[in-house]
């Protein structure tokens, strides 16, 4: 069993796409170690991110988040069990803001299309293109 969060939270300064871009290749790299996937979305002086593994690898990364100078206001807007991971061939990528939702449509869609994932797939795609 798998936890699926989102979490929304506002930068404390405002960070060049190249910097968000270098954040997630250094999140990318820690989180390989414990096998913690998802995506990272950066726009405007706001994170957006999708964190899946064990609950307990989640929830300690997002504990450090919280204490990470670079957030405030961290808001988990989903939060769930699943049996599989959506994102276990991406390991953390970075996905720029103005194409968030064609790069979801696109990459989801073989996911909203294998049954085991389906589901999860579209309610993961739905509440980010709620928050964004």
């Amino acid at each position: 069993m798998y936890k699926a969060i989102v979490y929304v939270s506002e930068a404390s300064r405002a960070m060049s796409e190249y910097k968000a871009k270098d954040l997630a290749k250094v999140s990318k790299e820690k989180n390989l170690e414990k096998g913690i996937t998802g995506i990272l979305v950066y726009n405007s002086g706001y994170f957006l991110q999708y964190l899946e593994e064990n609950a307990d690898d989640v929830f300690n990364l997002l504990k450090k988040i919280s204490d990470d100078e670079r957030h405030k206001n961290i808001k988990v807007v989903y939060n769930k069990d699943q049996e599989s991971k959506l994102f276990s061939k991406w390991g953390m990528e970075y996905i720029n803001f103005g194409m968030l939702r064609k790069n979801l449509t696109i990459e989801l869609s073989d996911l909203f299309s294998q049954e085991e994932n389906g589901d999860e797939a579209m309610t993961v795609y739905k509440t980010i293109a709620k928050v964004f």
